[in-house]
């Protein structure tokens, strides 16, 4: 079953970012999206969900047009400053809570069921019993975890993260990768931008790697990890286009 897919996408911010982006990212695919600096992958990712429109080209979730899609609650999308342009400060749990209620419905009280998952999530990336914690006071890595948790508690079946480990060390790193195997094994699909093949891109079963635009922006689309020649130059990375959305904002 397809869950993501894209034709001929191309987008530019006065020049070209993406051009001719034709891909398909399968039910229970691992997918490590990566490329050097300017080669749009934090922009694939966008225009995929919605938040940048394309020059050209369409996209799809589960089938569906992105135009079109609703079903917001069957995708968790973790970008890699989480609460930069948070105005409330948030705790850990309302973190999760928020990813269990509809807009309309943000101020419902959670059901027992709901709380119950909550609490078992938090408990999965060993944050039990953080819940009233600031979110701001987490580091980068606990940060990272609690949106795990997020993903964990709503069923999420796509999972899209923007560099979980940017700014993390390797201890960190290792502990997101377990938790992420946990997604992994209930094939959760997994859409994963990255600078690096560290532990949690070690989970991955395919890699994307993105290239200049001028002659058609993917370069590979294989086995990972890429061999040699198409991620010597993959080791740096920066956000092209407009800033992520907030902890709370989304599609």
């Amino acid at each position: 079953m397809s869950i993501v897919a894209t034709e001929g996408l191309s987008v530019a911010f006065g020049q070209p970012v993406l051009r001719d982006v034709t891909l398909q990212v399968n039910e229970g695919d691992f997918v490590a999206l990566m490329g050097s600096n300017g080669t749009g992958k934090t922009t694939l990712v966008r225009t995929i969900l919605g938040l940048q429109r394309p020059q050209s080209g369409a996209s799809w979730l589960f089938g569906v047009p992105t135009t079109r899609f609703r079903d917001w609650h069957r995708v968790a999308y973790v970008p890699q400053r989480l609460t930069n342009t948070s105005a409330v400060p948030l705790s850990v749990e309302e973190a999760v809570r928020a990813a269990l209620a509809s807009p309309a419905h943000r101020w419902r009280p959670l059901s027992r069921a709901q709380r119950l998952a909550i609490d078992e999530a938090l408990a999965m990336v060993g944050l039990q019993g953080r819940g009233k914690e600031r979110l701001e006071h987490l580091s980068g890595g606990q940060q990272r975890r609690v949106m795990i948790a997020r993903a964990l508690a709503t069923d999420a079946e796509l999972l899209i993260m923007d560099e979980p480990t940017a700014g993390v060390d390797l201890g960190e790193q290792r502990r997101i990768a377990g938790h992420m195997r946990l997604l992994r094994d209930r094939n959760v699909t997994v859409l994963l931008i990255t600078h690096d093949v560290g532990p949690v891109a070690g989970l991955s079963n395919r890699a994307i790697v993105l290239g200049h635009p001028d002659h058609g922006s993917v370069r590979y689309d294989g086995a990972s990890p890429p061999p040699p020649q198409y991620s010597e130059h993959v080791w740096h990375h920066s956000h092209e286009g407009p800033s992520d959305p907030g902890l709370l904002e989304g599609p």
